[in-house]
């Protein structure tokens, strides 16, 4: 899983400046949290990384600390907060569908969250598609 991270990592640069040639605007540092409120759609890349688009087209990547166990593409999750925005100290948890309702899974805590273009996710999403 480090891999996916140092792709990301290593094409950060580019893809900045890329962005900046085409007019758009992409801060490379993490932020803690997200309003609760923007978030239109998230997308499960892989069990330690999740992408939330915003209301805006904003898009970020988050690096869970480690692997969730049972967190995959098109399975439902949950997550509580007693803020208006989702935070990387925030906890979200895998649900399992059993019959007519859903059981708890694993419970992981999110990563900080990092703004990124359509090219760095595609990158990541590459890079979880290879073994090892």
């Amino acid at each position: 899983m480090k891999t996916i991270v140092g792709v990301a990592l290593l094409t950060a640069a580019a893809a900045v400046a890329g962005a900046e040639e085409a007019g758009e605007s992409v801060d490379p540092k993490p932020v803690h949290c997200i309003d609760l409120i923007r978030i239109q759609q998230s997308d499960i890349i892989d069990n330690r990384h999740m992408v939330f688009r915003m209301v805006n087209g904003d898009l970020y990547l988050n690096t869970l600390s480690h692997a969730c166990p049972g967190l995959r593409k098109n399975e439902p999750y949950m997550f509580r907060t007693s803020q208006t925005r989702l935070c990387d100290l925030d906890i979200i948890t895998v649900l399992n569908s059993y019959g007519f309702g859903f059981t708890p899974g694993a419970s992981c805590g999110l990563g900080t969250f990092e703004k990124v273009t359509k090219e760095q996710v595609e990158l990541v999403k590459i890079a979880a598609k290879k073994p090892g």
